[in-house]
């Protein structure tokens, strides 16, 4: 049998009887990989029929959450997952694992093209994109600039501007979250607006002929991209670069109608996304190694077209 995905996850034992009638499963309690009509994928236990792929690699528990079956099976539509690995040049403890799939991948934004946004319908005419929750700030500090980029917004490009002024960008006084205004984050410009629309902060980032990563909060200019990061006893630090995928919305994430790293309508850039995120990977990554990166890359043996594994 050609196995379009060889994938590993976790399922509880008293959901077995649920897959009977469309999957073949095997392994044990804790660690089971099968096939979905054809289809090989990770599978996790949440209430009977809402199985379905979540991710790569063995989960911990706290990661179990549904999956729709109608996701078509997983979020790598390019196929199966696969890593390169890189020691740290700058960190003799650190070592990197890098999707190197998804870097390769024509994988691009199309927020405004097609963009179904983060709703638990389709909202495409909305233009919401991943912005209907507001922006988590990673830190005080992080907070502190974010207010401060906002106060040198002007007015003609920011169309929450006056609620801004009045109320302050954060939802609480602990600063941990943007703004949501009218159902989505208080920099997000709604179509039609004059000054354009999207996020106020990219737009001036833009309009300085500044990089978008030193205006917006992490979380927004890292999307697509995640970092796991793991320690080890003797203080080595593993850390692995992936896309984005449902679970990593939280409990939120089940109900999302759409994912764009899952729809293969976003891979449809004209350059990789090693290139295409070239500031986000290097303000990630660091200069010296990710044009490492790109090096490995670049001599990574590609598979001949049409070949399964």
């Amino acid at each position: 049998m050609s196995l379009t995905r060889t994938v590993v996850g976790i399922l509880a034992q008293d959901d077995h009887p649920y897959l009977a009638d469309r999957c073949q499963v095997q392994g044990g309690k804790d660690l089971v990989w099968g096939w979905v009509d054809g289809v090989v994928g990770a599978l996790v236990g949440h209430k009977g029929l809402q199985l379905g792929p979540v991710g790569f690699g063995k989960l911990v528990p706290q990661d179990r959450v549904p999956f729709r079956l109608r996701h078509d099976y997983g979020p790598y539509p390019h196929g199966v997952a696969e890593f390169i690995e890189i020691n740290d040049p700058d960190d003799s403890q650190r070592h990197w694992r890098l999707q190197a799939d998804f870097l390769e991948s024509s994988w691009t934004c199309i927020w405004g093209r097609g963009c179904q946004g983060i709703l638990d319908e389709p909202a495409e005419a909305l233009g919401q994109g991943c912005c209907s929750l507001g922006a988590e700030m990673f830190d005080q500090d992080e907070a502190r600039l974010t207010s401060a980029m906002a106060a040198m917004l002007d007015p003609d490009r920011f169309q929450f501007y006056a609620e801004a002024s009045s109320g302050g960008i954060f939802s609480d006084d602990k600063a941990s979250n943007t703004r949501v205004v009218e159902g989505a984050c208080i920099f997000l410009n709604r179509p039609g607006f004059a000054g354009g629309p999207g996020c106020a902060l990219h737009h001036a980032a833009v309009d300085q002929d500044e990089s978008p990563t030193d205006w917006k909060p992490s979380v927004c200019w890292q999307l697509p991209i995640k970092i796991d990061w793991e320690l080890d006893q003797a203080g080595m630090e593993t850390a692995t670069l992936r896309q984005w995928a449902r679970k990593d919305w939280g409990s939120g994430g089940t109900g999302m109608a759409w994912i764009c790293t899952e729809e293969a309508v976003a891979y449809v850039g004209e350059r990789p996304v090693i290139e295409s995120l070239a500031d986000e990977l290097g303000a990630l990554l660091g200069p010296e190694l990710y044009r490492q990166v790109r090096v490995e890359l670049a001599g990574r043996a590609k598979p001949e077209p049409g070949a399964t594994s």
